[in-house]
């Protein structure tokens, strides 16, 4: 509904959506323009919005299913405004999945250089976030 919902300040490519949620964000979050297509594409085939030469526009519909639900340009906007004050921990999250699915990568598949480069990162990287939780637990004690 996001998407929806941004275009209501007027038609937009799936590349200027995606700038209006940065500019948003303040940088936090910047949706890749081909996952935001594929949201257009998905609006559109609801009848959401259409879709003209790669640029979309709301349909009636659309500004009537915003209406039903309560969301317009300004809630979006300060929805994603608020999740922007939340872009570190998220890319944090993000970051240690990624780490994660290519540790399991190795550990399947890897050969046994690979696994010995692992076993060190993954030394490291503990050290590294017990750190990091001794840190966070002393400043919340703190507080």
């Amino acid at each position: 509904m996001a998407a929806a919902a941004l275009l209501q300040e007027g038609p937009a490519t799936a590349e200027q959506l995606s700038q209006r949620v940065s500019e948003i964000t303040d940088g936090a979050f910047t949706p890749p323009v081909d996952k935001v297509e594929f949201v257009i594409s998905l609006l559109a085939a609801r009848g959401v919005a259409t879709v003209e030469d790669g640029v979309a526009t709301l349909t009636e519909f659309g500004e009537q299913l915003l209406a039903w639900r309560g969301v317009n340009s300004e809630t979006v906007q300060a929805f994603l405004g608020q999740a922007g004050k939340f872009g570190d921990v998220i890319k944090l999250r993000k970051d240690l999945f990624e780490l994660a699915g290519l540790a399991r990568t190795i550990k399947f598949t890897g050969n046994d250089a690979q696994k010995a480069d692992l076993k060190t990162a993954v030394t490291t990287l503990s050290a590294a976030v017990a750190e990091a939780k001794k840190t966070l637990y002393r400043t919340l004690a703190d507080n």
